[in-house]
């Protein structure tokens, strides 16, 4: 277990960005000299006021060398009003697990909350299954949406040669911190179905129940440096079953830390399931 790392969250100033883009491009394994977000749009959105965030060793806000976590957001609409929309959070890897992610999300969440502004949202790789848990469980916020190759194509360290599916994670900030982590036995008894197994099968049922359960890979970009083309037939999979699921109306509602996800009918955006619907490929 990492200990906790206690940080300094602030708003960054025009001459904090290059130190924060070039913190953002090494998490990404980006090339030297490739920026992850160019200079001159991280300066019209912190001249736009939006919260561009950096997190320092405390007492040593806005020193370069203090810099161990960095954020870019903005404020975006959708059809109930205002949200804010955290495009990339990247933490230097010698600090990673330590809570620097969970400090910048709670100051996000008190930036938001002061402009009264009660949703963020934000995407993420369904593969990686450590961000699930902490999106899901630790913050508590609903996957409630299906984007696949939703970049196109990346091809970081990070992201590989796999398409750029993401989980749109909504955070009702209104809503209380967190959720107990799953009791997949409990589940499982009380009627849950394994949409996607641990060996990669996808169900191939006909009848939907209101709790399904799907598992990825505990270490996927491992997987994708040593077996693409099985990290491929994951991302095909988790599009497969856990992007059905929420685009028949489940939302994601919580992780496991080794990569089991829990899907609620009626939690997501959208339409509900309707009888009869199918998860699997029999549905093509």
């Amino acid at each position: 277990m990492v200990p906790p790392l206690p940080v300094d969250v602030v708003v960054l100033e025009p001459d904090d960005l290059p130190a924060a883009l070039a913190l953002l491009s090494r998490v990404w394994g980006l090339p030297p000299g490739t920026q992850f977000v160019e200079l001159h749009m991280a300066r019209a959105l912190l001249l736009a006021g939006e919260p561009l965030l950096g997190a320092y060793h405390p007492g040593r806000a806005h020193d370069p060398d203090a810099l161990v976590g960095a954020s870019v957001g903005f404020v975006g609409t959708h059809p109930g009003g205002l949200h804010v929309h955290s495009h990339a959070t990247g933490i230097d890897p010698v600090h990673q697990h330590a809570g620097v992610g969970a400090a910048m999300k709670r100051f996000q969440r008190a930036w938001a909350l002061d402009r009264g502004i009660a949703e963020i949202r934000w995407t993420f790789d369904p593969l990686i299954a450590r961000n699930a848990y902490f999106n899901l469980t630790k913050l508590g916020a609903v996957g409630a949406a299906y984007l696949p190759d939703v970049y196109g194509a990346m091809g970081d360290p990070v992201n590989g040669t796999d398409p750029s599916d993401r989980v749109e994670a909504r955070w009702d900030l209104t809503a209380a911190d967190g959720r107990p982590d799953p009791d997949l036995d409990a589940l499982v008894a009380g009627g849950a179905e394994v949409i996607l197994s641990l060996d990669g099968e996808v169900w191939r049922g006909t009848r939907l129940v209101p709790t399904l359960l799907a598992c990825v890979p505990r270490d996927i970009v491992a997987l994708r440096r040593t077996d693409p083309a099985a990290a491929r037939r994951w991302r095909l999979a988790a599009r497969d079953t856990i992007g059905r699921a929420l685009d028949l109306g489940y939302g994601a509602v919580g992780a496991t830390r080794d990569g089991w996800w829990v899907l609620q009918a009626g939690a997501g955006g959208a339409a509900g399931p309707g009888t009869g619907a199918a998860v699997g490929n029999e549905a093509e």
